[in-house]
């Protein structure tokens, strides 16, 4: 049931609302209850980005026994936002969690507590009232003792910081010549707010093109707004048509930006066999009028 709009919180300004601003406390889950519902309101033409971003933060203690899994997960809207696996076996209970940003895992006994926090999905935010909806899965021969999620550090947070994004600029020469090898030049940048790790620039081509070295390079860290370069060496192997394409992913990043190049290989001789030619047809035009000119004053 949800309360009087009137006792709802509305988000309006950037920062932390926590349950407990929301007027909850501390809450309470388990095996007789498996999932609670926190309403909130959020302004008229709220949208997840593209300026302004709604953040989940969950801190809660988990106590379970037996053996088994248990998730728990977070849905706005019914939108999940976050999913979190406990696998429980021979007292010892394995943890793990993913975001946007990143993948975290860990060991514990018989409790275990976990900070977590991941973007909205976009569908999950709207104007208007909306839910929070926090929910316990279990599977196998498991207890879940007790989970409690304190209200003072869980909440939305509402940021104009946004997520990463990653764009990507690709060079490549204006001639591309049978049997000579050339350079591909790729420049990266990160336009979001946050940085990114590990970030990998994959490229692929037609077959009558050979990378030389590896196929993809890595960035290990991209700070927000800055830009990393690398460069792929080719080969030209056939005449015809050719293509160059170039893909850019990261965890965390909103974008995984490609670029497809469309060229043509010609064999077009070197200036140096131009030259040698050019020599050869003139000498041999020297020698034809010269022969000509003799045959003439035989005559």
């Amino acid at each position: 049931m949800i309360p009087l709009l009137l006792l709802l919180i509305t988000i309006t300004s950037h920062g932390f609302y926590s349950l407990a601003d929301m007027g909850y406390g501390d809450i309470t889950l388990g095996d007789v209850q498996k999932n609670y519902t926190i309403n909130y309101l959020l302004p008229e033409n709220a949208t997840q980005g593209p300026e302004n971003w709604y953040v989940l933060r969950l801190n809660f203690t988990i106590e379970i026994s037996g053996n088994g899994l248990v998730y728990l997960s977070a849905d706005t809207n019914r939108y999940t936002c976050a999913q979190i696996k406990f696998e429980v076996q021979n007292k010892s209970i394995m943890w793990s969690w993913a975001n946007l940003t990143e993948f975290k895992k860990g060991k514990a006994f018989s409790n275990v507590s976990i900070f977590f926090s991941n973007y909205l999905r976009y569908k999950g935010v709207k104007s208007g009232v909306n839910n929070l909806t926090i929910k316990l899965e279990k599977y196998g021969d498991v207890k879940i003792e007790k989970v409690v999620i304190y209200s003072n550090s869980s909440g939305i947070e509402y940021s104009n910081k946004s997520p990463a994004k990653l764009e990507l600029y690709v060079f490549t020469p204006e001639k591309i010549k049978l049997g000579k090898k050339f350079k591909v030049k790729v420049s990266i940048k990160n336009v979001g707010d946050l940085s990114l790790k590990n970030v990998s620039i994959l490229i692929k081509t037609s077959k009558n093109l050979r990378v030389l070295g590896e196929k993809i390079k890595k960035v290990e860290k991209l700070e927000e707004d800055t830009s990393k370069n690398v460069t792929f060496e080719l080969e030209a192997l056939r005449e015809g048509e050719c293509n160059i394409l170039i893909t850019a992913f990261a965890r965390g990043s909103l974008t995984t930006p490609s670029a497809l190049i469309k060229g043509k290989i010609t064999n077009i001789p070197s200036l140096g066999l131009l030259v040698a030619i050019t020599m050869i047809i003139s000498v041999t035009l020297l020698i034809f009028i010269y022969k000509y000119k003799y045959i003439r004053q035989i005559k």
